[in-house]
């Protein structure tokens, strides 16, 4: 059998009333919900500044290329046909709990660059970049074919950006930059304090689900942990 809802008293005025109350009450309450939000965010930017400072001045000191670039004794980057440029160990055989690479970030981003993906966050980020920081997105998987139609339309630089980033500097900015920094960073970023990081080596480790090493941060640096032995050639 079949059965109806029962009408609200006070006929359609009074459903109506009720109706516009109720979308008071959701407005009032995502309104609290963004003004938590945007404090956290003031929060979480002032710790990263004074994590930047411990390390040595400044949130600029975090977004500087890393020094060292070059990779330590033992270790190779292979193109793999699956996974694309993959660190991979050549030397002797590695021990529980040695340290396999120790690395400093080449640039770090805020961490709502990944957790909200929003355009302006993305370009905001791409900005706080140097030039050459820019120039070393080239050297990371990106997986630019697998970016779908909407992000490519969405994320394609306008010509007053692009003037923008590149100012009076002889630097050449592709109008996909933007898209090669999401992709980049999706496919290579670590977890790194309250951001996100891009490391010239320690990023080419590939993603296993029986991982043989394990991150973690020591020291303003990435640490590369042996978990169990490895052997030339993983």
């Amino acid at each position: 059998s079949s059965s109806a809802m029962p009408a609200m008293e006070g006929g359609p005025e009074a459903s109506l009333h009720a109706l516009e109350e109720s979308c008071r009450r959701l407005d009032s309450q995502l309104g609290r919900v963004a003004a938590k939000y945007e404090m956290m965010n003031e929060l979480a930017h002032e710790k990263l500044v004074d994590v930047a400072g411990a390390f040595g001045g400044g949130l600029a000191a975090l977004r500087e290329p890393s020094a060292c670039a070059e990779l330590p004794e033992g270790l190779c980057i292979q193109n793999d046909e699956l996974c694309g440029r993959c660190l991979v160990t050549e030397g002797p055989r590695l021990k529980l709990g040695e340290v396999l690479l120790q690395e400093r970030p080449c640039m770090v981003l805020p961490l709502q660059v990944l957790a909200y993906g929003a355009r302006q966050h993305w370009l905001e980020a791409l900005q706080g970049l140097l030039p050459a920081q820019r120039s070393l997105l080239l050297g990371f998987e990106a997986h630019m074919n697998e970016a779908e139609d909407d992000y490519r339309k969405r994320y394609t630089l306008t010509e007053e950006e692009i003037g923008g980033l590149q100012g009076h500097s002889a630097e050449i900015v592709r109008p996909d930059l933007l898209l090669r920094l999401r992709q980049v960073c999706r496919v290579n970023a670590h977890r790194f304090g309250l951001g996100v990081a891009l490391f010239a080596s320690a990023s080419k480790a590939s993603h296993s689900c029986r991982p043989n090493c394990r991150a973690c941060e020591r020291d303003g640096a990435l640490e590369l942990l042996v978990l169990r032995p490895l052997a030339a050639g993983s």
